[in-house]
């Protein structure tokens, strides 16, 4: 690998630009209610372990991080959200 693939290793790459911002969701207790039909569509063999999948995420988040990405929690979002008086109006009426 060159130095700079070294150095930087996640690349993502895009048709318009730079990866600036992402949103996520970190792991949770959803994970352990997956039934085994639905893990064989998802293609896993396993139940994943919550706390495995956190690791994994939280890693992950960081690297994100690293490169300058700003990185939204889901959770977040929507907590910003039900805050405001307004938010069917920036959502729109929902049915």
């Amino acid at each position: 690998m060159e130095g700079d693939q070294m150095s930087n290793p996640i690349h993502v790459y895009s048709e318009i630009g730079k990866l600036k911002t992402v949103m996520l969701h970190r792991p949770g207790k959803e994970l352990e209610n997956l039934a085994p039909d639905i893990l064989q569509r998802m293609l896993i063999d396993d139940i994943p372990y919550l706390k495995i999948a956190q690791e994994e995420h939280g890693a992950f988040t960081q690297l994100l991080k690293k490169q300058g990405i700003l990185v939204l929690y889901l959770e977040d979002l929507l907590t910003q959200a039900n805050g405001r008086k307004n938010t069917l109006c920036i959502f729109g009426s929902i049915t």
